[in-house]
């Protein structure tokens, strides 16, 4: 499979339709875990034919805070209504920023930026937004250039010729390991297997965000529970 890799300035993430969202427990502030692979080395601009930077503002006194988010390059509905979804989600959060910058007060996000990889027909775009007391949100959205069509996680695993069924198991097996390699019931008895079933059962694995990596590698971003209250995070699973 040839890709290619488009990468902003300042890569927040390695390697999101529906946010990661956590409450207040501690546990839900940890970050995101990384691929064990990184991104290819080949790239190109984040304004390229594909893909460019839809917005990109600095904040803070020294505008040392710079957030940005992209948008499709294509004319077709599909890329207007990703284009109008990322901009209708993000452009609050910019003027929200801008006015609280003017005013002196602190901001509610740290970081927002985005990655995009293009392998053959398929764009995947992952953008993640921090906010200032570490809570991170993921937004994935596939695209395929040559239909000019969204691709949503079916379309995706078609595309890639695998076996749906057998994709969710792998997938399901790979997050109970990375689970279970962060939590050990010893230490949660109490909720520990009530949390793993939440963060592995058939509902939560469905939704969960798959996109290809910058080495046109499958992964997802899924939902893991903490091990004791109602605390969530974002991780990122190869598939």
């Amino acid at each position: 499979m040839k890709y290619f890799n488009i990468i902003p300035a300042a890569l927040l993430i390695a390697a999101i339709l529906t946010a990661c969202g956590t409450d207040n427990n501690a546990a839900s502030k940890q970050p995101p875990a990384s691929p064990s692979t990184t991104a290819a080395a080949t790239t190109l601009p984040s304004d390229s034919a594909s893909v460019k930077t839809a917005r990109e503002e600095s904040f803070g006194e020294n505008s040392e805070t710079v957030f940005r988010f992209p948008a499709l390059n294509f004319d077709s509905s599909d890329a207007k209504a990703i284009n109008r979804e990322i901009s209708e989600l993000y452009t609050p959060i910019f003027d929200a920023a801008k006015a609280a910058a003017k005013a002196g007060k602190a901001l509610a996000y740290s970081s927002i930026d985005y990655n995009a990889y293009v392998n053959d027909d398929i764009i995947s775009i992952v953008i993640a937004d921090e906010t200032t007391d570490h809570v991170f949100s993921y937004h994935v959205y596939n695209f395929n250039k040559t239909t000019g069509k969204r691709v949503d996680n079916a379309a995706l695993i078609e595309y890639l010729q695998l076996d749906s069924d057998q994709t969710y198991a792998d997938l399901k097996q790979s997050l109970q390991n990375d689970y279970t390699s962060k939590f050990k019931y010893e230490n949660f008895k109490k909720d520990y297997y009530y949390q793993l079933e939440m963060t592995v059962g058939d509902d939560a694995i469905k939704e969960s965000q798959l996109f290809l990596n910058g080495n046109g590698e499958l992964y997802a971003i899924c939902i893991e529970r903490a091990s004791i209250g109602k605390g969530e995070f974002c991780v990122m699973i190869a598939v």
